[in-house]
């Protein structure tokens, strides 16, 4: 998110939702179960995907579920901004 729309967009998901939230997100929306990265030493504004068992496909399918969480983001922060003026 950062490379595509900034340093606003970050500090707008930062200070408004905790970090897990993307992996719950991701549960409850799309049955795609991630673990957040600070349980494995990540930086806890990441998620860590197992490279063991999954195919081609399902990798796939969790980057265009990321993508649409990202989306939700923007346009929520997009609304914050139209709100505050």
């Amino acid at each position: 998110m950062k490379k595509h729309y900034g340093d606003d967009l970050v500090n707008f998901v930062k200070a408004t939702y905790e970090s897990v939230d993307i992996v719950f997100r991701l549960a409850e929306q799309f049955a795609t179960v991630l673990l957040n990265g600070s349980g494995f030493d990540a930086p806890g504004w990441s998620a860590r995907v197992s490279l063991a068992n999954l195919t081609e496909s399902d990798y796939e399918q969790i980057g265009q579920d990321l993508h649409a969480i990202a989306n939700q983001y923007v346009s929520e922060w997009e609304a914050s901004k139209a709100g505050a003026q």
